[in-house]
């Protein structure tokens, strides 16, 4: 039997998070102060905290909520 590809392994633990997140966030993430939130997008990626059941999305430097999702190469340096 062939090992399962690294894929495979990163779907199922994905799958096997959701059910976790649900139930913390039905239960309200008792017992926590603060919980910060990262939605890493293709085009936008937004920032926010939740803090005693506020939440707050955090602007970037230009004062706006959604930031572009940029990814650079660089060269090396020598």
């Amino acid at each position: 039997m062939k090992p399962p590809s690294a894929t495979s392994l990163v779907f199922l633990i994905g799958v096997a998070m959701v059910p976790g997140c649900a139930v913390l966030a039905a239960l309200g993430f008792r017992g926590r102060v603060s919980t910060v939130g990262i939605d890493l997008g293709t085009t936008y990626s937004v920032v926010a905290v939740n803090e005693h059941g506020a939440v707050r999305v955090l602007p970037d430097f230009n004062g706006k909520n959604l930031t572009p999702s940029i990814v650079g190469f660089v060269p090396r340096a020598p």
